[in-house]
């Protein structure tokens, strides 16, 4: 039954409370005569509330096709920028670096790229080495002073009174809260060198570079597999005389790249330009 069969009821009813209907039968027959009356005001209704769901999805519709134009030149530099990204990844890491050799705008990407992912890399496995851990190790501190104050209070309540010395007494409640909290500040300093580190142009996407050393002027990090591999592969390797691959081949100063660089972008979003792409644009004037 449908609520408003209730609703509708119940209002008749109170309306005419001095009405005496002797059977269920025929509160019945006088139900489904009001009933009968009111069906083309409930037909009206439900057709009303399916107009206006028509008409306010059409308004959202309307709504998303004026912002097409918006959302299509988005999409197509979108899509540009991953099939740019996609392309030197799925290379080979030679012939990546001869693409960039020459060019320091592309050259600059996969640098950028792979800093980038080598700071998430970094963040999380000294999530795991150096917070997770050392919450373990707190933890099992936890679990040894709460032992030992669980044994006392069982001596104590059996009679047996061990006496301890101060020193012992020190000793127990000795928690190396400096210890702990030199730590933590090495770690939150180790934390926001990683995250704030900008200096990209400095690396390099061969895979012949540890980034690590760059970003943390080559701090010691045994913890880390990746570091820990590599520093036993290349012992005598240094960031700060690594000589990148193609850096000698990167002849065009910075100043005229950027000129190179602005025509580049300029002719490319000519070239995606159709003649009759000028309405996707504002009037300047």
């Amino acid at each position: 039954m449908d609520w408003r069969d209730v609703s509708f009821l119940m209002s008749h009813l109170s309306k005419g409370a001095g009405q005496d209907f002797k059977t269920p039968s025929q509160l019945r027959q006088r139900y489904r005569g009001l009933r009968e009356e009111a069906d083309s005001v409930f037909a009206a209704f439900n057709k009303r509330t399916d107009e206006l769901k028509r008409i306010v999805g059409l308004k959202e519709e309307y709504d998303s096709l004026l912002q097409a134009p918006e959302r299509l030149l988005s999409d197509l530099y979108r899509d540009l920028g991953h099939a740019t990204m996609e392309h030197p990844q799925a290379c080979p890491e030679d012939l990546r670096l001869d693409l960039a050799r020459g060019d320091r705008n592309l050259n600059a990407f996969p640098r950028k790229e792979t800093g980038v992912r080598k700071q998430i890399q970094y963040l999380r496995e000294l999530a795991v080495t150096r917070i997770d851990a050392r919450i373990q190790q707190l933890d099992q501190e936890m679990q040894k002073i709460t032992s030992k104050i669980q044994k006392l209070n069982l001596q104590r309540r059996h009679g047996k009174r061990k006496v301890y010395s101060k020193d012992d007494i020190e000793r127990i409640r000795q928690v190396k809260a400096d210890k702990w909290d030199r730590r933590r500040e090495k770690t939150a300093k180790m934390r926001r060198r990683i995250a704030d580190f900008d200096k990209y142009d400095r690396g390099s996407c061969a895979s012949d570079y540890l980034w690590w050393d760059l970003m943390t002027d080559g701090s010691a990090a045994d913890d880390l597999f990746e570091v820990r591999d590599f520093r036993q592969r290349h012992p005598e390797w240094n960031y700060k005389t690594y000589r990148d691959p193609i850096e000698s081949d990167l002849s065009v100063d910075a100043e005229t790249d950027a000129g190179l660089f602005d025509e580049a972008a300029e002719e490319l979003a000519a070239s995606m330009k159709s003649s009759d792409d000028h309405d996707l644009f504002s009037d300047p004037s």
